[in-house]
Order: C-alpha cells, then structure tokens, then sequence
C-alpha cells in the first residue's frame, strides 16, 4: 500500500530513494539481474532503464512469499535478489531491507522521527499486503505498520498527521477493521489532500480497502492528472488495488496515453512504500 511524509520514492535511471509517502528513501537496490556463472548482482545499466528492457512487475518468487510469511526478511532480501529483476522487485526489495536495517539497530534522527517511522510503517503495511494478495494474513505485520503510523503522528503538522491517519485506515480497512477505518477517516480535514499525488494515491488505497470502488476509480484520476506516469507505475507494482485492479474502469485508466519522460519518476505516496506497500 501506501508510503509517508517524503518516501518521495524516485525510480529515476539512477534509482535513487528519496522516501516518498509510502515513504521510500534510495532505493538502494543494488542490481537485481544475476550472473549465471558467479551468481554475482549486475546492475542494469542507464541504457536498459532507459529503453524499458525491465519488465514493471514479474510474479513474486514463491520463496520471498513464504519468507515474508515466515519473518524471515534476511532470506527474503536474498531471494528477491536472485529472482528476474522488476520494478516490483526493486520496491518490496526496499520495504524489506528497510525492516532488517529497523531490527539491525537502524534509528531515527531526532529531527527526522515522523518521515522515519511513517516509512517503517508503510513497509510493514506494503508487506502485510503483499501477504494478503496470496490469502495469507500477516498480523505481525498489521500490528507493526499500526504502531509506527501512530509514532508518525506526533507532529505538529497537520498534513503529516493527516497522512499518517489515512494510511493507518487504509490498512485497518484491508484488515477487516472498516468500521474502525471510517471513524478515523472522518477525522481527517476534507481538503487537506486537494492538489497532492501521493494524497490523491493514498485515499485511493483507502477507498479500495473499504469497498469503494467507485470513489477509489475517482481518486486515482485525479492522481493521474497530476502524475500520470508515476500513477500508472504505482498501481502496477503495489498490492494496494488488488480489490480493484481487474475493473474496467482502471484498465481505461492504464491504457491512457501520456508523454513518457525520459526517466521513471516514482514519486510513491509517502509512507510511505503501500502498500499506499
């Protein structure tokens, strides 16, 4: 699902992270196509971003989901690694070296604590998500994306706030918990979103968590007009509209025309990694 504060997530030819909502800083990936004989990562080239040769999103390896499910993040970093390179990959590669760094002793900056944990708390929720499009329920992962989502709330921004808010109801909507969601929602200033990608692509997620299907089709248009081409990328890659993601209307969405930039900017809600994963 979603991302936080800044996860400005920029999939550029360099694949940079700049933590975008779903908060993605560098993404640090480190190559993900393997030498055949030395089983070495080889990173691919600006050419081949460039020219597309790496497909948006591949099925997930059956290994990295069944290390997900087990919390064996560390053998499902290796596994993500060895596995067809994708943009997919790249993204849930991110969310889950962000949680080993988090269990390695990785901390907070005292001046950058809320984008720190909205981060964490998308990455948990990204990976919750992941887990829920093969039925599998992932409630340490739930437990753990609600409890940075409300330590990314203690700030006194009321958009940052307000971001955190939509995001915990996005995930305790696909959760099972709508009516939950849907008190928090109305706590959130109508307006607060007008004019904002990562906004419009978060209340998007929530909509389609809650079974809205109509109002999430509405959103995610308007995060089209104001970004078309990271809208486009976000939807494919994430597990945030898995409720959605065979209606026609989106397909008519997906299949728009828009001038494609030289570079894949993934400017991914911020957590920010949903799953707005």
């Amino acid at each position: 699902m979603p991302f936080t504060n800044h996860r400005h997530a920029t999939m550029m030819t360099s694949l940079s992270r700049n933590r975008i909502l779903f908060i993605i800083p560098l993404l640090l990936i480190s190559s993900l196509a393997i030498s055949k004989d030395a089983r070495k990562y080889v990173p691919p080239s600006k050419k081949e971003l460039k020219s597309g040769s790496i497909p948006i999103r591949l099925n997930m390896p059956i290994e990295v989901v069944n290390a997900v499910r087990d919390g064996r993040l560390e053998d499902a970093v290796r596994e993500i690694r060895t596995a067809p390179p994708s943009y997919r990959s790249f993204y849930l590669l991110q969310e889950a070296q962000e949680i080993v760094d988090f269990e390695g002793g990785k901390r907070p900056d005292i001046l950058d604590e809320h984008r720190f944990y909205q981060n964490l708390g998308v990455a948990n929720h990204n990976l919750f998500l992941l887990l829920k499009r093969y039925n599998i329920v992932g409630k340490e992962y739930y437990k753990s994306a609600i409890k940075y989502y409300k330590k990314s709330s203690r700030t006194k921004s009321i958009f940052e706030k307000s971001e955190a808010k939509i995001l915990r109801a996005s995930l305790m909507a696909a959760y099972g918990k709508k009516g939950e969601a849907k008190s928090i929602f109305r706590t959130i200033p109508a307006a607060i979103f007008k004019n904002s990608f990562r906004g419009m692509i978060y209340l998007a997620a929530y909509h389609s968590a809650i079974g809205n299907k109509t109002r999430a089709i509405e959103r995610l248009k308007q995060a089209y007009t104001l970004n078309p081409e990271q809208t486009k990328l976000w939807v494919q890659i994430s597990d945030d509209f898995i409720d959605i993601e065979n209606s026609p209307e989106l397909k008519v969405l997906l299949s728009e025309k828009e001038k494609r930039k030289k570079d894949i900017n993934l400017d991914l809600p911020e957590k920010i990694r949903p799953h707005f994963k």
